[in-house]
């Protein structure tokens, strides 16, 4: 069997019927912060959320240790100054749900030690899934699974054609 052939068998088989179980805006979706990580030192909370498109209805799971972390909800100027003197909520008891109900960006950073000040802090920004276009590959896997599925398909076609 030539290799575009048994793409176009992959593609049938495998990820035809995957690609139809990706949410859309309509389907709210969580997202777990830091995924299998969660919610603590050490993670790169700024590549993780480029990685992730939020949209109006979907949710922000943190799951974390509550003795030694807890999730502040900010604004910018206490983002970006680590500071916790005018919070917007907090919660110190895992998971922490937080709905993304408006448009917009979200501040969210850990208010004990100096964790924020290491990196324990996330902005993401909230779009209307009504004002912005996009496939469901670029909500789940951001713009890099996109390609990769494109390529996949492209395979597939020549392997069908050859």
């Amino acid at each position: 069997m030539k290799m575009g052939r048994a793409i176009a068998l992959l593609f049938v088989v495998v990820i035809s019927p995957a690609a139809a179980q990706r949410p859309t805006p309509d389907q709210p979706v969580s997202h777990f912060v830091g995924d299998t990580d969660g919610w603590t030192t050490g993670v790169n909370y700024v590549k993780w959320s480029k990685d992730q498109l939020f949209y109006v209805g979907d949710s922000l799971v943190f799951k974390y240790w509550g003795i030694t972390h807890a999730v502040d909800e900010v604004r910018a100027n206490e983002y970006k100054n680590c500071n916790t003197d005018n919070i917007i909520s907090s919660d110190q008891t895992s998971p922490t749900n937080f709905s993304l109900v408006i448009p917009g960006i979200r501040y969210f950073i850990c208010p004990k030690s100096d964790h924020c000040s290491q990196g324990m802090k996330l902005a993401i920004n909230v779009v209307d899934a009504n004002t912005t276009k996009g496939s469901a590959a670029a909500r789940v896997g951001g713009a890099k699974s996109f390609m990769v599925g494109l390529l996949i398909l492209v395979g597939a076609i020549v392997g069908v054609m050859s």
